[in-house]
Formats: C-alpha cells, sequence, structure tokens
C-alpha cells in the first residue's frame, strides 16, 4: 500500500510532548509576592511596551510551515504536500524572508518530491516606529529552483508584496498581499502571473496559547483560476531560554475555487524558532515579567509570516 506523508501529525506530536514542558516551566518559577505587589507598574510598563514597542521590532526567526492536502475532488487518489522552510529576519526599517520549499505529490501511479521554487521578500516600513500600526512595501522575487519542471515553472517572476499589521493587548490583526509576474526563464513555458492575499488574524489566550487564521487566497490570472479557504487553528508559545518556541496546528477549509487540481481542505501545521533582543524601556527601566512575556508573545505571532 502506498504511503503518504503526514509531516503534519509530527508537529502535532511534538505539540504534545512540549505542552507539559512548558507547563511544567511555569510551575518551577511562580510569580513571587513582589511581582503580586508590583501589578500596577506592570500594566503601566505593559502600556509602554505597546507604545514603544511595535510589532516590527527587530529579532530573527526560523520557521519550517507544512501543508497537507490529502483531497483533491476532482483527481481521486491524489495527495500532495508542501514543506516551507523559512527564515526572516527583521532590522527594523526592512523584514527580509526567504522561503524554501520541499515538496511531494502521490498521484495514483506515482511519487513526485523535490525541491520547489523558492522566492525572497524584502519589505521596508513605511511608517513611523511609534506608529500603532505598521505598513511594509517591497519586492517579491522568485527563482526558479525547482527539481523537477512539475514541482515549479522554470520561471523568473518578480512582484510587489505590501504587509498592513497592528497589534492591541492581546490581539495582532494584519494582512498580507502580493503580485508577481514572470519576467524570465524557458519561453516554452507559460508565465506566471498571480496574486496573494492572507489575513493575520492573531488572539492571545492564556498560559501561551491562542488562536489564529491565516488561510492564503490565491488567483492566478493566466490560468483563470483561483482558491479561496478559510482556516481556524490554536497555537501554543512556549519559552525556552531566550527563545520563544511557537508550535501551532490550523485546518484550513476550501469554501471557493475555480479550475483543475483544487484542494478541498489543507492541514496546516508549523514550529517557529524566534530569537529577539532583551526588551527594554525609556529610564533605563527592565519590564515586569508580565510585561516581557505580552511583548515577546507579540513578537513570536508575528514570526510566523
Amino acid at each position: 500500500m502506498r504511503r503518504r506523508p503526514h509531516i503534519s501529525g509530527l508537529f502535532l506530536i511534538l505539540a504534545l510532548l512540549l505542552s507539559p514542558l512548558a507547563d511544567a516551566r511555569a510551575e518551577e518559577a511562580p510569580e513571587t509576592d513582589a511581582e503580586s505587589d508590583t501589578e500596577t507598574q506592570a500594566e503601566e510598563l505593559e502600556e509602554e511596551l505597546t507604545r514603544r514597542d511595535r510589532p516590527l521590532r527587530p529579532f530573527i526567526s526560523l520557521n519550517l510551515h507544512n501543508y497537507y492536502r490529502p483531497l483533491y475532488p476532482e483527481v481521486p487518489g491524489l495527495s500532495t504536500n508542501v514543506l516551507w522552510v523559512r527564515t526572516l529576519a527583521n532590522t527594523g526599517p526592512v523584514l527580509f524572508r526567504l522561503s524554501v520549499p520541499i515538496r511531494s505529490a502521490h498521484p495514483p501511479d506515482e511519487t513526485l518530491s523535490g525541491l520547489g521554487n523558492s522566492n525572497l521578500l524584502i519589505l521596508a516600513r513605511l511608517t513611523r516606529a511609534a506608529s500603532r500600526v505598521s505598513v511594509l512595501l517591497g519586492p517579491v522575487y522568485q527563482m526558479p529552483t525547482a527539481t523537477d519542471p512539475r514541482l515549479g515553472k522554470r520561471k523568473h517572476d518578480l512582484g510587489a508584496a505590501t504587509v498592513v499589521i497592528g497589534a492591541r493587548k492581546g490581539a495582532l490583526v494584519g494582512a498580507l498581499a502580493s503580485y508577481q509576474h514572470s519576467v524570465a526563464g524557458d519561453p516554452d513555458v507559460r508565465p506566471n502571473s498571480l496574486s496573494t492575499f492572507q489575513p493575520l488574524v492573531f488572539l492571545q489566550l492564556e498560559r501561551g496559547y491562542y488562536l489564529r487564521s491565516t488561510a492564503i487566497t490565491v488567483v492566478q490570472y493566466n490560468e483563470r483560476t483561483f482558491h479561496l479557504p478559510v482556516g481556524l487553528g490554536a497555537g501554543k508559545l512556549i519559552p525556552v531560554g531566550r527563545t520563544l518556541v511557537n508550535l501551532f496546528l490550523e485546518p484550513q477549509m476550501t469554501v471557493a475555487s475555480k479550475g483543475e487540481r483544487q484542494p478541498a481542505f489543507h492541514v496546516y501545521a508549523g514550529i517557529n524558532f524566534l530569537f529577539t533582543p532583551p526588551d527594554k524601556v525609556q529610564d533605563g527601566k527592565q519590564p515586569t515579567p508580565i510585561a516581557r512575556r505580552r511583548a515577546m508573545a507579540r513578537q513570536v505571532l508575528l514570526s510566523s509570516l
């Protein structure tokens, strides 16, 4: 019997294994009486962090994002899997994201796997650092790194992307939109012409848990196709030293589509590792553990891009 990829299942197992570890760490380091006595100060520092430490402060992250698509209604027996290996580096004024996909397809009569086309995103911040809403704009470059023509077109694409994002206490809301078009490559291959739209909605809960919705809509103009999914999932933030680990699972259902080979649903799972400098506020004050955890949580959610 043919075996299908279940990489997303590995993320679930990892989440179950690490969640007790996070709870144990929380029990080993309970809040002291001094922290309780300074609750008012903590809230004041939280407001200061919210004002000064906007969502796009410097950080570096390494992300593994996996999309498993087990059902294609028009192609019985087909399943696909894409593991995106992503690294993000934010300097403050500029955000860099490099994404490399490892693709596999399992048609009824064969198995195909290898690298897909990689892409580089460079976004410059257009708003002031103190702005409550951050707006970024910049170029997108997709490079033909696919190891097989069936895993990616041998085309060089250029385009533009924009991100609008804002954070307010326990919520982070925004969107990522992009457009790209083929400018060079194999002349015998039809050029790409597509746009994407991704909502970025995160709602923080207690004990490091949060809800999320980030399903990507894709419109391909030259193929005259589109795919519109809607997702709702949950995640867990786990501090490990000065690194924050973000585990999440987000099922995504297709609500509208046009064209062949459109999946009925996705199983989207991932793990992010966020490395960020310590938080500071004005006058040399250090934030309390309460304020620091909240500020760092906003950062690890943003690193999910």
